[in-house]
């Protein structure tokens, strides 16, 4: 792509031509083709003329503050195994599922603009643009992070992507920058900068420069919430439990009724993908494994000791048990605990964490959490039960100790389930009565017509006879 066709012209002579000229021409011709892709290769590599990075002017787009808490922003946010550029694109929306590859962040050779502290890694993936002249398209991106040489000085993330598969994409290049600067021990402001750097002459340039801005300014903000709602969950967040032994966590955990006892409650994060298990909602019954739920308290479940070896676990918010249906989908839908809702943490090789297995299903035998689908982020129950393959496929779960916090959510949920049950009493014996009212206008309709029907008939074939 980008590389222009070279066309080879060979004139025979007279005499004749040797080997050797041929194959000249031909290193010749490789040449001009090696060059042309080595240019279209380089077009996201830095300015070497100006030794910076980012070669446009960039617009500040977005800036906001927020506490940190002691957080470290390449941590917390870019570092290989966080799952914050993952969690960006999907809230952005216009990223294909599955489609996004990130390399590792690596010391580039040469660095000139930041005295060698700088790391630089590369993405790949597919954007869904819904124009008419292309669906989707290919884009690269190019990412820096060059942190301050003094605790003062502010840490910037760099980045310049092409989008290959639309008109003009070798014209331009979309540039950003995000500066993070410290403003006391327990705040940053984040400034957020766009803008456009032309390769070559384009006519739409104004227009191109316009729509990219504006659409910069809607993912900013959703970078802003993603920061905000992570930092908030980090803050209310301890250390992971690290289990050791299941018999340590029996003795620490719930037994008997639901008012004996010690009450625990925790928060189940994958180690994957960095979700929570949480309720989508306070009103639904669904399960999911959510990367940034709506409230930390749909993530918190009591964790009760049903035997030696089973567990069950029931939401603070609903306060549901988490089991499966009749076809093996996990939710949180029984208000009892039975069979169904027996749940057995096993040890995972990720140490710390543990793998969900339904202690009922697959006749009894139990059957490893997954998920429904690729890219799904809801759970169900394997169907190759707690064989190797579905242990692969099952994601592993760090244990977090939670605050239980109040219960008026419980005492408000339950006064709404009254509520909700009263009102629909009361809809029902109104929709009884609205029935009976018509199903007697209509005997009493119907006997009117059979009557006069009746009577249109004596009236009619009496007198003839």
């Amino acid at each position: 792509r980008g590389v222009r066709s070279v066309q080879c012209v060979v004139h025979r002579p007279a005499g004749g031509m040797t080997a050797q000229s041929v194959v000249e021409q031909t290193e010749n011709v490789q040449a001009e083709v090696g060059a042309a892709a080595l240019q279209q290769a380089e077009v996201l590599a830095p300015d070497t003329r100006t030794s910076r990075f980012l070669a446009s002017d960039l617009t500040l787009v977005h800036s906001f503050e927020v506490p940190h808490g002691g957080a470290d922003f390449y941590r917390t946010f870019l570092a290989d195994d966080a799952h914050f550029l993952l969690q960006w694109h999907r809230a952005n929306g216009g990223t294909i599922a599955g489609s996004l590859s990130v390399t590792p962040w690596r010391r580039p050779s040469v660095c000139r603009d930041s005295g060698g502290e700088a790391l630089q890694r590369e993405q790949a993936f597919t954007v869904h643009i819904g124009r008419f002249f292309a669906n989707r398209s290919r884009a690269v991106e190019k990412q820096q992070w060059r942190p301050g040489q003094h605790p003062t000085d502010a840490h910037h993330w760099e980045a310049r992507n092409q989008l290959l598969d639309i008109p003009f994409a070798d014209t331009f290049i979309v540039e950003f920058r995000v500066d993070v600067h410290s403003l006391d021990a327990t705040s940053w402001r984040i400034e957020c900068w766009a803008g456009l750097h032309f390769v070559k002459e384009n006519l739409f340039a104004r227009q191109i420069q316009r729509g990219t801005i504006d659409q910069y300014v809607g993912s900013f903000r959703n970078m802003e919430n993603l920061v905000r709602r992570a930092l908030a969950a980090r803050a209310s967040l301890s250390s992971p439990m690290r289990v050791c032994k299941m018999s340590v966590l029996h003795s620490i955990c719930s037994r008997g009724s639901k008012d004996d006892g010690q009450k625990l409650c925790i928060a189940l994060r994958d180690t994957s993908t960095g979700g929570f298990l949480s309720l989508p909602s306070a009103s639904s019954n669904q399960l999911a494994v959510l990367p940034e739920p709506e409230d930390m308290e749909l993530c918190k479940w009591e964790l009760w000791s049903v035997d030696a070896e089973r567990f069950a676990l029931r939401s603070i918010v609903s306060g549901r048990w988490i089991g499966h249906n009749l076809v093996g989908q996990i939710h949180t839908a029984a208000r009892k605990c039975g069979a169904w809702e027996h749940v057995v943490l096993e040890e995972s090789s990720n140490y710390g964490a543990v793998h969900l297995i339904d202690a009922d299903w697959h006749f009894k035998r139990g059957a490893y959490f997954v998920y429904r689908s690729r890219g799904s982020s809801y759970l169900a129950c394997s169907s190759k039960g707690r064989e190797a393959e579905a242990r692969a496929r099952s994601p592993s779960f760090q244990i977090y100790v939670m605050e239980p916090g109040k219960d008026v959510r419980r005492a408000t949920a339950t006064k709404q389930r009254r509520r909700r049950r009263f009102r629909s009493k009361r809809e029902f014996l109104r929709i009884m009565a609205s029935s009976l009212f018509f199903y007697v206008m209509f005997c009493a309709i119907f006997s009117f017509c059979v009557a006069l029907g009746a009577q249109w008939y004596v009236s009619r074939y009496a007198t003839r006879g």
